[in-house]
């Protein structure tokens, strides 16, 4: 197995994400790999929009994207597609916004390297209700592209319930060593028998439930 290796993406305007969701995850993930918090560094500094985080999301060798944003219509498309909002953080009380829109994936080449698990902790991020969104959406564009796993929402989602399904369902996937299906059945069974709340059936899975970290992509050895 891969050693963990998470990029965490957020919207620095939600406030249970930035206080709640990211600091428990980090822990989580910290025990056995590293995470990483998209940052505005020199490196990243002509990030300025969804074709240019594409593009860099192909470069990288995370294997667990966890986008904890805001997901509504793009305006940009009339409300056809669907946008991930995402801050690039500089500091507590700055970043730079970006929308990653469907439409991004068509317009960049390639693909992820390390076929990783895509986390789409935001409303309604598994798509809308309109016939387009239903079969053009933001899942499909992931897996499409090399994404082996995806885990989005049915419906909106309030912030302090997502950073807590986030939380325990990382320990269950992580911490607990378990396959993605066994551990996001147990993190609904846990809402609902621990706080009588059904809202983690809002949470559907994009892959095969044996599903695992992947493993590194295969090299070529190079011989004289």
């Amino acid at each position: 197995m891969l050693p963990l290796d998470m990029l965490f993406c957020l919207h620095h305007r939600l406030q249970q994400a930035h206080r709640q969701e990211r600091p428990e995850i980090e822990k989580v993930v910290r025990t056995l790999g590293k995470f990483y918090l998209l940052q505005l560094t020199k490196e990243l500094q002509k990030l300025d929009d969804g074709e240019a985080l594409v593009t860099h999301l192909y470069q990288t060798q995370h294997n667990i994207l966890h986008f904890a944003c805001h997901c509504r219509p793009c305006m940009q498309y009339e409300d056809e597609v669907d946008a991930l909002l995402i801050s690039l953080i500089e500091d507590e009380n700055k970043a730079k916004e970006i929308e990653l829109e469907t439409y991004n994936f068509s317009d960049v080449s390639g693909s992820f390297q390390c076929q990783p698990l895509i986390f789409l902790n935001a409303c309604q991020s598994a798509g809308g209700v309109d016939d387009l969104r239903k079969t053009f959406n933001l899942p499909e564009k992931f897996i499409q592209h090399g994404a082996a796993a995806v885990i989005a929402t049915a419906c909106p989602v309030p912030d302090l319930f997502a950073a807590a399904f986030a939380k325990v369902f990382y320990n269950f996937f992580i911490g607990e060593k378990m396959m993605i299906g066994e551990a996001l059945y147990q993190t609904r069974r846990y809402f609902l028998e621990e706080y009588n709340n059904p809202l983690g059936l809002a949470y559907g899975l994009y892959s095969s439930p044996y599903y695992r970290i992947a493993q590194a992509p295969a090299r070529t050895l190079m011989t004289n």
